[in-house]
């Protein structure tokens, strides 16, 4: 089960978010954010250009300020909240941490429960 981080005002959703390079296996971790605003998962600039040529496509995505921005995205796999999900298609962002987007968060069921600063996904073996 993944926390709130009671720092931040307000409070947000968080956990440890674990990238996989599917052809190397290696593995980088990541704080991350579970952002039901957002349409695809979303891993630092920083990691995207250790990934080498998991390059899938290029997308066009308006952000929260409104801007249409084109960029590459990346088949990667994930493990969030002891689940894996392979083979995602996400973006790179300039930010030390991750967006957990609906294209994870969807596959199956997502509780958040602010009262008692907690989320997780409940998956019962069906998130990959």
């Amino acid at each position: 089960m993944a926390s709130y981080n009671l720092e931040k005002e307000p409070t947000r959703p968080e956990c440890q978010l674990y990238i996989i390079n599917p052809n190397s296996g290696h593995i980088f971790e990541v704080n991350a954010i579970a952002d039901t605003g957002c349409d695809m998962t979303m891993i630092p600039d920083m990691i995207t250009k250790q990934l080498g040529n998991l390059i899938e496509s290029i997308v066009r995505y308006k952000g929260v300020n409104g801007v249409i921005t084109e960029t590459r995205t990346y088949l990667v796999n994930i493990r969030v909240d002891g689940y894996d999900f392979n083979r995602v298609e996400v973006v790179g962002i300039r930010k030390e941490y991750a967006l957990i987007g609906r294209d994870i968060l969807n596959r199956n069921k997502a509780s958040f429960d602010a009262n008692r600063n907690c989320w997780r996904l409940d998956c019962s073996g069906n998130c990959t």
